[in-house]
């Protein structure tokens, strides 16, 4: 899997570690990239590998994807892991259908049942989806890097930047990829998104009833 170099000749780490927090640890749900970017770090040094060797060896290869990827990186090779991994379409949707499958794809076990799991439940308080959560910069709730809807329905969604998402349905046995870019407001565009994902799946839903 192929690294992009960017920042401009910047290091991410100079500016990372320049960084101070603001609340203590476990207090209050902020989405903060840089917190996503150092998780990666932190897996590359407990392992000795790249992040996108790991990604190709232990997930791309095993789901079957059919297309390279690739992983964006600063000029000295720090992985940007909160917005860098690049795909196509369908390859997006091989990854959804993992999750949908409780980590099972090509009769293989490629992630732990346990930790899609985890990774898809709000596990602490300020995690807890809900529109009136005061502990929490927004409704949606968040697992291990999946959010989850304010009104849960057994679904959840990767969301990337400028309205980019992956979302999985699990009820109806659905995986839907959006790509997009160039909006306004990316609050109220996630929103409107999200209703009508669950529009589709409801249709789906009245259509197999009917068939």
């Amino acid at each position: 899997m192929p690294l992009l170099a960017i920042l401009r000749g910047h290091s991410i780490r100079e500016h990372i570690v320049g960084l101070t927090s603001r609340r203590e640890p476990g207090t209050y749900h902020d989405y903060i990239s840089s917190d996503t970017v150092v998780l990666a770090w932190v897996l590359e040094a407990a392992t000795g590998e790249r992040l996108a060797s790991l990604l190709e060896r232990d997930i791309w290869r095993p789901a079957g994807m059919e297309s390279h990827a690739a992983v964006n990186v600063d000029p000295t090779g720090a992985p940007f892991a909160s917005f860098g991994i690049n795909a196509t379409s369908r390859d997006y949707a091989r990854f959804g259908m993992l999750y949908l499958n409780d980590g099972r794809l090509n009769g293989r076990q490629i992630v732990p049942a346990e930790w899609v799991r985890r990774s898809v439940t709000a596990e602490a308080p300020h995690l807890e989806p809900g529109w009136e959560n005061p502990l929490s910069c927004c409704p949606s709730g968040y697992g291990y890097h999946w959010w989850i809807p304010p009104e849960p329905d057994d679904d959840f969604a990767a969301m990337g930047i400028f309205g980019r998402m992956i979302y999985v349905h699990r009820p109806s046995d659905t995986v839907i990829v959006r790509t997009g870019a160039g909006y306004r407001n990316a609050a109220r565009d996630i929103r409107a998104t999200r209703a009508l994902f669950r529009r589709i799946v409801a249709e789906l839903g009245d259509a197999d009833a009917a068939g």
